[in-house]
């Protein structure tokens, strides 16, 4: 899923210009934000950070590349992956 201060109407548009297959969530009030640390400093807007979480709520991984966006596409496949392999570490 992915989770983000925009709208709701915000993310419906997004979803559907890009076609993804996952939920958006509306965090408005930054809740979410704050609870994962996707705040950037001063409350400038939000970092974009990918958790794999597995099915019992863990933390297996969590990734932050701002601008190397094709290394975090790599390293969150890569860790799903290997989990689906070796499961949770």
């Amino acid at each position: 899923m992915g989770i983000s201060p925009d709208s709701a109407e915000a993310h419906r548009r997004f979803k559907s210009e890009l076609d993804l297959p996952f939920p958006l969530i509306t965090d408005e009030e930054k809740r979410i934000i704050r609870l994962y640390e996707a705040r950037r400093r001063l409350g400038l807007g939000t970092r974009r950070i990918t958790y794999v979480i597995d099915m019992v709520g863990v933390i297996q991984a969590a990734f932050q590349h701002e601008f190397a966006i094709d290394k975090h596409i790599e390293d969150t496949l890569d860790t799903l992956r290997e989990l689906s392999v070796n499961g949770p570490g």
